[in-house]
């Protein structure tokens, strides 16, 4: 029913069909454009995006997985997305140990990038300084004000408690909050639609989230003026 009440605001798509009757392979499918083969590993969407569009804030990572999602492949570790596990607790060590301070920190990277020096000068390539590009930008998004973007904490109690409290329902409020803080992509994780057994009891609980919460997160972001400029899609394998 909050769905049926913005179908104005939806685009339903009937069309698209496969020949992949494998779950994990239709999502991989689903994920990348490519079936999976043994030799390749394929860039995701998300990966693609940030390839294709670049970032919008410069500290702040441009993709971020809530749940489960396709890796960069061979784009390489610079185009990582950033998984997220449990949005409630957003992202996780980002504090500094009391033991040890920045510049402490800083002369143990130091410390390292000597004992990789010789290593680094025979192995010069662009996955190498995918991974020196990754480092870099995660130092610098610890020290930065702006993690609080990962902090659901931070909404109010209505409006927390109009997303639910289930891992689905607190994943899309965070993506609310990264989009309004100029995270270029985001995808949430709902878990499998595989329902083979006692479809009738468990569908309808499924699908009654699914709707409220994807119904909050679209009246959100058209609340915020976000909408306009927002592409939300909806898929299952």
């Amino acid at each position: 029913k909050g769905l049926a009440g913005i179908a104005n605001k939806l685009a339903i798509v009937r069309s698209m069909n496969t020949t992949t009757a494998d779950h994990q392979q239709a999502s991989y499918l689903l994920q990348t454009s490519y079936k999976p083969i043994a030799t390749t590993k394929h860039p995701g969407l998300g990966s693609w995006t940030q390839k294709a569009l670049g970032r919008m804030h410069q500290k702040l990572p441009p993709v971020v997985h809530v749940g489960d999602g396709a890796g960069p492949g061979y784009l390489g570790a610079a185009y990582a997305p950033v998984p997220i596990g449990d949005p409630a607790k957003g992202l996780q060590n980002t504090k500094s140990p009391g033991y040890l301070t920045d510049a402490q920190f800083d002369q143990r990277m130091k410390l390292s990038a000597s004992f990789d020096s010789g290593f680094r000068e025979k192995a010069k390539n662009t996955k190498v300084n995918g991974y020196d590009d990754l480092y870099r930008e995660a130092i610098t998004l610890l020290r930065s004000e702006d993690l609080k973007a990962f902090d659901i904490n931070a909404e109010s109690t209505e409006q927390k408690d109009a997303y639910g409290s289930t891992r689905f329902g607190q994943g899309c409020l965070l993506a609310r909050r990264l989009i309004e803080n100029k995270v270029r992509f985001v995808q949430v994780s709902f878990g499998s639609w595989d329902h083979h057994n006692d479809i009738f009891q468990n569908l309808p609980p499924k699908a009654e989230e699914l709707d409220k919460v994807v119904s909050t997160l679209i009246k959100d972001l058209d609340a915020k003026g976000l909408l306009s400029s927002t592409k939300i899609g909806r898929a299952h394998v």
